[in-house]
């Protein structure tokens, strides 16, 4: 009996040794799940001033072509990096963009013309 009692008593120490250890595990994967959660929450609203702050570029860029002369204003994109190029054009009006397109280099307009019909979104990342 005294035998059982031992045997019992070793392995109620090591249940609890194990759930100490369970528990600190616990603790610093919950530690570790904050300091995501914030470092996640810092780069989202970085991400988010970021977006602002070249919507805000590209709507000043946007004002200034539009108020160009459609001539000047392609000769301009002809030689303009395609990205912000796409950028700019698909923010401009149709009335604005259809004379300086017709203006533009034909090769170069007809990339620009694919580009802005294939244009899509990069999808937001949804919070989990």
């Amino acid at each position: 009996l005294a035998a059982r009692r031992e045997i019992l008593e070793a392995k109620e120490r090591e249940l609890a040794r194990k759930e100490a250890l369970l528990a600190a595990a616990e603790r610093e994967i919950n530690q570790k799940l904050k300091e995501l959660t914030a470092v996640r929450d810092e780069i989202k609203t970085l991400m988010e001033k970021q977006n602002k702050e070249t919507d805000e570029r590209i709507g000043s860029l946007v004002k200034i072509y539009e108020g160009m002369k459609s001539k000047d204003a392609a000769r301009i994109f002809n030689t303009l990096d395609l990205d912000v190029l796409v950028a700019v054009m698909a923010r401009m009006s149709e009335r604005k963009t259809a004379p300086i397109l017709a203006s533009m280099e034909p090769e170069r307009a007809r990339t620009i013309t694919i580009m802005l019909a294939e244009q899509k979104k990069i999808p937001l990342l949804e919070d989990r």
